[in-house]
């Protein structure tokens, strides 16, 4: 056969005759010796370095049979110089050839030639990624078949960052992180994710590596939406050179389609990151003004094929820091600029979609009562070792001695953010369901760790019970003999439903609601035992014992029995930063005939925010009011609330707040921390 084909490609037959030949020839049952014979034949005709009349009838040939592509690729990878012209009968084979068994061997030569060869040395590589489509080899390798070390790997990673983003580059290096992190290779993440991203942010500002740069960027942004770090880290060097191109483009524009691909990054950014009002801003903004997208386009669909699913948390997470004073993510916090450093203020990692924990235990830490109380508690002594794994559920000394650890280290260190050690013990002493990487709710996470608190300290310090613990009574009024039934029982939150409609409702009107006279009648009548039957009556709730300080959750959160899903309310409430709570203390005696009500003023300290329009979805955080005693009760602009979100400390205007509280529907007040005005400061108030 290879003598055949032999006289075929030196007969004087024209190109197409001896495709056809060639064909005929090939479509024959060949042994792997006779394809072997024939390639040999033809790679004979083709000498390196030369370009002879019959090469596309070579190539024809040669495509057929296996194992020869990549024959073709060292040929063109062993020029060290610069890559060859477009004719290029091997770059020409490249750009076409599609089959993944083909391609296998040659991405693990393109590859182990990154890890041996300098930049300067590696021209024919950025010409094979410029100009050949990668075939999804994330999907079908493995990091171990590349047969590179750690070390090796990370070189090769930090290498494909620094080079230009043209063509299909970015495609390539976005299928080598897929790889990567398919493999959990964090610790190659850890080593050169931070390098790719300020690399490829650089080229933002090119119209010809534009879109390569937004495609890895892409990547690693909607990859690791486990927490916003790495996002808001490198927010400004992404955001000062993208919106150029939006706000005021340059004589030569960039192509409709590029736009219309940024915004869809941008909307993925805004639905996987949401909470970040700075950043929300600037994004929406720059939405505003670019193409349209089409009416298929699902955001949420996007976001979930995009993350990781994989991902680590902690100090194993991709791109994470261990010097948080000088890593990336103390360089820019959610507006753009320094994170603020603010005495008393102090920022918590995430540890992987723990922002609800976060935001709790900012409102609980600024609880200043309860601050004093765990100070003043002899720390319990421990000496367990935490594991690296879930564990199962501790007992609530375990819980409550972690907690008051995490108390007192805030408050030692006193500003800046809390180490992650500290944050991730904590964590590994919780209930298997709160060291997932699940967002959970943050109110059931409230009641989960102050009730195993409640339980260790309440034996020996009554105090404890003081912090939030209300008492409210309920009395059924039998509408024949008049006999009142008083029931009466504790409550760490007033828990308000949200309604559906009627946007703009006061808060105070939905609290007043909760104790509206109610009546008992019907299959609901009332069983009074003085009567001895069933009868109508009226039920009344009150609040007995108003609490030092008063936590009010919205329930936004409800269960659609249509759909089988759990969804958002976002209906947004008039949350005012000071209230009055009716409190009957004679009527909760049982004093119906006699009743003296009096108006319990609050004023908000903490609010917990929940941010997205979605129930499985979101992210919190928590604005913390500074004292009125405090020196730096407002910073040098009058600013007197902090943003306290996951890591970042940041002073914001009161507009902000107030516009959250008042008429937010996607950032939407959660839990609501009100401490009891004093009569010191009722006085000063009045006069």
């Amino acid at each position: 056969m290879d003598q055949i084909l032999h006289g075929v490609l030196l007969s004087d037959k024209s190109d197409e005759e001896k495709k056809l030949c060639i064909d005929h020839i090939l479509s024959c049952s060949l042994s792997s010796e006779q394809q072997q014979s024939i390639a040999s034949v033809c790679w004979a005709m083709w000498p390196e370095g030369s370009t002879p009349p019959q090469v596309p009838v070579l190539v024809h040939a040669l495509q057929q049979l296996p194992n020869q592509f990549i024959v073709c690729a060292r040929r063109y990878l062993k020029d060290n110089q610069v890559a060859g012209d477009t004719s290029d009968a091997c770059t020409l084979w490249m750009e076409c050839e599609t089959r993944h068994a083909e391609w296998i061997p040659v991405i693990k030569v393109l590859f182990l030639y990154m890890s041996m060869r300098p930049m300067h040395m590696l021209s024919r590589v950025v010409s094979v990624f410029q100009r050949c489509s990668p075939t999804p080899f994330s999907t079908f390798l493995l990091v171990k078949d590349l047969y590179l070390s750690t070390e090796k790997l990370a070189s090769v990673l930090i290498k494909c960052g620094r080079l230009p983003m043209v063509g299909h580059t970015g495609a390539w290096v976005k299928q080598f992180l897929l790889l990567l992190v398919k493999c959990d290779q964090w610790q190659v993440l850890l080593t050169g994710g931070n390098d790719v991203i300020l690399s490829v942010a650089e080229q933002l500002e090119s119209p010809n590596s534009i879109h390569g740069s937004l495609v890895v960027l892409e990547t690693i942004f909607l990859g690791f939406q486990e927490n916003a770090d790495v996002f808001l880290a490198f927010f400004p060097h992404f955001y000062d050179r993208v919106a150029p191109w939006v706000t005021s483009p340059p004589p030569t524009s960039l192509p409709t389609a590029t736009l219309i691909y940024l915004h869809e990054f941008l909307q993925g950014l805004l639905f996987a990151f949401p909470g970040h009002p700075f950043v929300q801003a600037k994004l929406s903004h720059l939405c505003s003004m670019l193409p349209p997208l089409s009416p298929s386009f699902d955001v949420e669909a996007i976001g979930e094929e995009l993350r990781w699913k994989n991902c680590k948390h902690g100090d194993q997470s991709p791109f994470a820091s261990t010097d948080t004073a000088t890593g990336p993510h103390a360089s820019t916090p959610s507006n753009g600029g320094a994170d603020a450093i603010i005495h008393g203020f102090m920022g918590l990692r995430n540890v992987g979609n723990s922002c609800y924990m976060n935001a709790v235990l900012q409102g609980l830490y600024h609880t200043v009562a309860l601050r004093k109380l765990v100070e003043s508690t002899t720390p319990t002594p421990t000496k367990r070792k935490l594991p690296s794994t879930v564990a199962p559920s501790n007992g609530a000394a375990v819980v409550a001695a972690e907690f008051g650890l995490l108390v007192r280290q805030m408050s030692a260190q006193g500003s800046g953010c809390v180490a992650l050690q500290h944050i991730t013990r904590f964590r590994a002493a919780l209930a298997a369901e709160f060291q997932t990487s699940r967002q959970q709710d943050a109110s059931e996470f409230l009641h989960y760790l102050w009730d195993l608190v409640m339980t260790h300290f309440l034996e020996s310090r009554a105090e404890w019970s003081h912090v939030f613990n209300g008492n409210v009574a309920r009395h059924v009024t039998c509408s024949r003999c008049r006999a009142v039934s008083t029931t009466t029982e504790p409550f760490l939150d007033i828990t308000v439903p949200v309604p559906t409609t009627g946007a703009g409702l006061p808060l105070l009107t939905l609290l007043r609601a909760q104790f509206a006279t109610e009546t008992l009648s019907g299959d609901n009548a009332y069983c009074c035992e003085v009567c001895n039957d069933r009868v109508d009556a009226t039920k009344k709730t009150v609040i007995a014992d108003a609490p030092p300080h008063l936590l009010v959750t919205l329930s936004r959160f409800q269960y659609n029995l249509q759909r089988g899903v759990r969804e958002k309310v976002c209906t947004h409430i008039a949350c005012t930063t000071s209230i009055h709570l009716p409190v009957d203390e004679k009527r909760a005696m049982g004093h119906s005939n006699h009743v003296a009500s009096a108006n319990v003023a609050y004023d908000l300290y903490a609010a917990t925010i929940h941010a997205g329009s979605r129930a499985d979805h979101g992210h919190y955080y928590t604005f913390v009011a500074r004292t009125q005693d405090d020196a730096t009760a407002r910073d040098a602009s009058g600013r007197r609330w902090v943003l306290l979100n996951d890591s970042r400390v940041s002073a914001v205007d009161d507009a902000m707040v107030h516009h959250t509280l008042m008429a937010s529907s996607t950032d939407t007040p959660y839990i609501l921390w009100y401490r009891r005005r004093s009569p010191d400061s009722i006085a000063r108030n009045n006069k």
